[in-house]
Formats: C-alpha cells, structure tokens, sequence
C-alpha cells in the first residue's frame, strides 16, 4: 500500500444566485472537456482527463484527474569523464492529481499522484480560468445573436446597453472560492511563532446552501477594544499596531473560522520574538491527513477512502462542516445530476 496526502476543499460556487448545484450542467459540466493553457512564469497546460460520475456509499460524486503537463529544462549535466557541460534539455512531464466533488455538499477531495502534481490551489486556478473563458464564449456568441437579430453589425449606445443588461441577467459571472477545511487543533501551534498578533482579518464567503454558527457576542466584544477598519457583515478586520491585539480573543475567533466548515478564511499579521513580520492565513491551519491505497485502484475506490477519512476526522472532532440547508433538496438535485450524466 502507497501512502497519499488528501486535501479536503469547501468548493464554493455562484452565478448570481444561483448556487453550484442548480447551474452544473448548464455551467460547470461543459469545462470538463476544455484546456488551459498557462504561462505563470512556466507554461503549463491543464487538462481533465477520466471525468465521470459515481455513487460511493450513499452520495454521488463527479470526479476525474487533473493533469499538468510541464517541461523539464535541464541547465546542465555530468558527463562521463565527470565535466559539468552546458544543456538544453528538456523532459515533458504530465503528472496528475485525482479529484472528487461530493455534489451535495460540494466537497472538494484532492489526491496528489505524484511530487509535482496540481494541488488544490491549482484545480481552483484552472476551473476558475475556464469559468472565465466560458462566459467570455457565451458572451460572444450572444452579441452576435443580438446583433444579427438587430440587423446590425455594431452596437450603438443604447443598444450596447440593452444588451449588457439582458446578458449580465440572463449569465451572471461566475464567482469561484475554494477554502481549506481546517481544524482548530492548529491554532495553537500557529500563534506561537507571534510575539505580538498587530492584525486580524476575517472574510466570510457566501455560502453555497450552508449554514454555520458564529460566536456573534465574542465578535462584538473583540470588536469594541480595537480600531475595527471594516465593520461590514462580509468582512472583519482588526488592528492594533502599537500593543497588540489581546491574544485570546485572536486565538477564539481563529479557531471559530475554523469550525465554518471553509466558509471563513482569516489573515493574521504580527512579529515574532525575533522582531520578524510573520504572516498566517487559513492555509496553516488546513489538515492533510493520508490514505493508504494502491496505484493501480479505480478513482471511485480512492474516493470511498477518502470519504471514509473525512468521517473519522468530524467523528473524532478534528474538523467541522458547516450544515447543509434543504439537505434532502440537494441531494436530490446530485441525484439528478447523476443521472443526467450517466445516461448520455
């Protein structure tokens, strides 16, 4: 048995208001058999590979491999009488990382193949990306429509602005976050390396369908000895740049995030004991647990594993998901899409 790290995702999704479930097949489905093509820095192209749907246990679930094709450039190399010479070698790499969306929860599971394989920031990057290129396709081919329906081939000031509204009503953009489910065991551990926390940031996502509790009072409180610089319902930030924020309060409302189930991501900035400026967000507390299984094991049976992981992790209290609203709804719309893509 090979071990493999499982990163477990909050994948939240918006096209105006209508949530990931009831645009799937309409927005999201149809990226699975497009490309991208990147060039941060390296070019990378992405590219889904085995995408299918399944029903693990009770639950259905998308899934697939996201691969990263890279070259490999060699600067130089020892030759055979041992003398470093010069190179332009290059190795085409595609390694590939396996993906799991549990449709009515819309957690997202990320399992690595190999050293260089998408992370979950990466699979974040490309669905985004390709959201984007999407509606700029659909956007294309509206205007056209509209212009040809107009008897026009271009847009006067009125009509560019009848048109703007009907798309933006009929295909709102698509908003993409992808949160880290932590846990609050991690809080701890992070604090220690602050000698003063300056600075607390808290961001709360709009959810997909879910619900979760906030400690309403600890934030009033907290929010009453500081300078609070933003004081909307979306985001919170706090600073104390001359004392510091008290310490307790940031370790309760950090490990609050955390129980959010990746619905709040936070940012703490400070200086550590060795007068360094320190910075920590929502991906140092995120959990990385293993499965064991075999290379050679279908995508569905590294997801029942996974599954089975991400149960004894809420069981044993490590992490916590927020609760889903009109549950019994929502897995009958994953049902639906289930069976949707099954029988084409």
């Amino acid at each position: 048995m090979k071990k493999y790290e499982l990163e477990v995702n909050n994948l939240i999704v918006h096209f105006g208001k209508a949530e990931l479930l009831e645009s799937f097949m309409e927005r999201v489905w149809p990226i699975f058999d497009m490309e991208l093509d990147s060039h941060r820095g390296e070019t990378y192209q992405y590219k889904f590979l085995q995408v299918n749907v399944a029903k693990i246990d009770d639950d259905y679930f998308v899934f697939g491999r996201l691969m990263q094709r890279m070259n490999l450039k060699a600067r130089q190399r020892l030759s055979k009488n041992n003398h470093l010479v010069l190179t332009n070698d290059e190795l085409q790499s595609d390694p590939t990382s396996i993906f799991l969306i549990r449709l009515y929860d819309h957690k997202l599971f990320v399992i690595p193949e190999q050293p260089r394989s998408p992370r979950s920031k990466t699979f974040k990057y490309v669905i985004s990306k390709l959201l984007n290129e999407a509606h700029l396709n659909l956007y294309l081919k509206e205007r056209a429509e509209f212009l040809r329906s107009k008897g026009v081939q271009r847009f006067s000031k009125d009509l560019r602005q009848q048109f703007e509204k009907e798309f933006d009503d009929k295909w709102p953009e698509p908003e993409v976050a992808l949160n880290p489910i932590g846990s609050k065991a991690a809080v701890e551990e992070i604090l220690d390396v602050f000698e003063i926390v300056k600075s607390l940031r808290l961001e709360y996502h709009k959810t997909n369908n879910e619900d979760y509790e906030l400690d309403e009072e600890l934030i009033s409180k907290f929010g009453q000895s500081v300078n609070r610089t933003n004081s909307d319902k979306a985001l919170q930030e706090y600073r104390n740049n001359k004392d510091g924020l008290n310490f307790e309060s940031v370790e309760n409302l950090v490990k609050a995030s955390t129980q959010t189930g990746g619905n709040c991501n936070f940012k703490m900035t400070g200086v550590s004991s060795t007068g360094e400026t320190v910075t920590r967000t929502e991906e140092h507390t995120k959990i990385t647990p293993k499965i064991e299984a075999e290379s050679d094991w279908s995508i569905e049976r590294f997801g029942k594993v996974a599954a089975k992981r991400l149960a004894d992790l809420i069981e044993d209290g490590q992490i916590k998901l927020a609760t889903i609203v009109n549950v019994e709804e929502s897995k009958e719309l994953a049902k639906k899409i289930f069976n949707t893509l099954r029988n084409r």
